[in-house]
């Protein structure tokens, strides 16, 4: 029979295990080390058991790109949206404009480079496929930023030339392996998002999840069913989310996107 007075301890070793633990993940995530920990993990699978990693990476794909991407961009973008606004890196103009300007030159620079080199080796089969020249790996591009320069203008600048360099090559890209079809249904759905998103703004909605199941959900649905990539189907509904201070609006979106993921 226990004593009524008597009180349960938890093991000093656990507390500690638990600190420890939490202190562990608090670091990781802070300091952005997940996707450089996932690639070593990912090139160790792949060089010693290729046949497993590749029939995983094949079972996930659509997930990974199709899903998990969308609300990736959806936090670039947010993070881009707010250095637009009063008092951050891209506010003015000429601000913005100059990584969309960059972006152009990188752009024809990288495929210039690519003709050349692939005309120096008399390989003219591999002239149509210079748009791959002109990819940027975003996921890279954010968290090599964010770990080392976190709080600088520097961030949305290269989010910003990420995002238009990415967009300018899956609308160069997307005309050749896709039939587009404009739908009225697919229309639709854009507008009806749109003006739901707007109306929960108006209504001064303060939480993420009714924009990212509802509208983001339909957006997502109405770019899958226009033949659109739907990775980039978030991005419209970033003005309407609710932005607070600056960077406190991202950081709830960093958190809702790894609860998610």
């Amino acid at each position: 029979m226990t004593h009524p007075h008597a009180t349960t301890h938890q093991h000093p070793a656990h507390g500690h295990l638990h600190r420890m633990t939490a202190r562990a993940v608090r670091l990781t995530l802070g300091r952005f080390l997940l996707v450089p920990i996932g690639a070593v993990i990912a090139l160790v699978w792949a060089n010693t058991a290729s046949e497993s990693y590749f029939q995983f990476s094949l079972r996930w794909s659509f997930l990974i790109n199709e899903v998990a991407m969308a609300l990736f961009f959806a936090l670039l973008a947010q993070e881009v949206f707010e250095a637009t606004m009063p008092g951050g890196a891209l506010h003015s103009w000429r601000k913005w404009t100059l990584p969309v300007v960059a972006a152009a030159g990188g752009i024809a620079g990288a495929v210039a480079v690519y003709l050349l080199y692939i005309n120096s080796q008399f390989e003219p089969y591999h002239w149509t496929a210079w748009p791959i020249a002109c990819a940027i790996d975003a996921v890279a591009t954010y968290y090599v930023m964010k770990a080392i320069l976190p709080r600088s203008g520097a961030l949305p600048f290269a989010l910003l030339l990420a995002i238009v360099t990415d967009i300018f090559g899956l609308l160069v890209v997307a005309p050749r392996h896709l039939v587009l079809q404009t739908r009225v249904g697919g229309a639709t759905l854009v507008i009806g998002a749109l003006v739901f998103a707007a109306v929960m703004r108006a209504f001064k909605v303060r939480v993420f999840w009714p924009y990212l199941l509802i509208c983001g959900t339909t957006m997502w649905v109405a770019f899958y069913w226009e033949g659109l990539h739907p990775a980039f189907a978030l991005v419209p509904l970033v003005p309407f989310l609710p932005h607070g201070r600056r960077g406190a609006s991202r950081r709830r979106a960093e958190s809702v996107l790894v609860s998610v993921l």
